[in-house]
């Protein structure tokens, strides 16, 4: 009885294992840091003369009022963030309607395993929201810095030959979208 019990629960421990992954890439169990940062952002007003530098590591390791001399930049960035992390924290920002946002995101994604499809789809889906929900604020795309693939932490990341599909990584679906909504990319090649 007990073998037949075990087998049962084995079944839909898998059923339940395949239906969270069903949910998609965009489901992440975010680590304390994350929570630490996005209450504390949740409590620290934005409003529309900031400038909101939205992120990863490479956005959280600065203190951008400081080096750029202006005390109405925000910094948003969390450290080991992944583009759905970023969506998943938006209310603040988006309640602030910012004049600027500097976005810098996608790394972790790609360390998570994820291919370029995925990656470019998402992050077109957080750039819609900002767009939408956001009309009046200017969205500032800054590249993804060059992936050193010899760490072995970026699997399913195209190889250096592919570099034309890495650099129109967050365009790709999104080419004349982007030209009608007057995005403007940074380039930091």
């Amino acid at each position: 009885m007990q073998k037949y019990l075990w087998i049962l629960l084995s079944f839909f421990g898998f059923l339940s294992i395949n239906a969270q992954e069903a949910t998609g890439p965009e489901h992440y169990d975010y680590n304390v840091f994350y929570y630490q940062r996005a209450t504390l952002f949740d409590e620290l007003p934005i409003d529309s003369t900031d400038i909101v530098m939205l992120g990863n590591s490479l956005t959280n390791g600065c203190e951008w009022h400081e080096l750029l001399g202006l005390p109405n930049v925000k910094n948003r960035g969390i450290s080991s963030d992944v583009i759905q992390g970023v969506a998943d924290r938006m209310e603040p920002i988006i309640n602030g309607q910012p004049a600027k946002i500097f976005l810098l995101t996608g790394v972790n994604d790609v360390s998570h395993n994820l291919g370029v499809d995925s990656i470019a789809n998402a992050y077109g889906r957080l750039i819609d929201m900002i767009q939408e929900q956001m009309p009046h604020t200017k969205l500032y795309v800054e590249s993804m810095l060059p992936i050193n693939i010899s760490y072995g932490l970026y699997k399913k990341w195209p190889t250096r030959s592919s570099k034309s599909e890495i650099s129109m990584l967050a365009w790709r679906p999104w080419p004349m979208r982007r030209a009608l909504l007057g995005l403007t990319s940074i380039r930091i090649l």
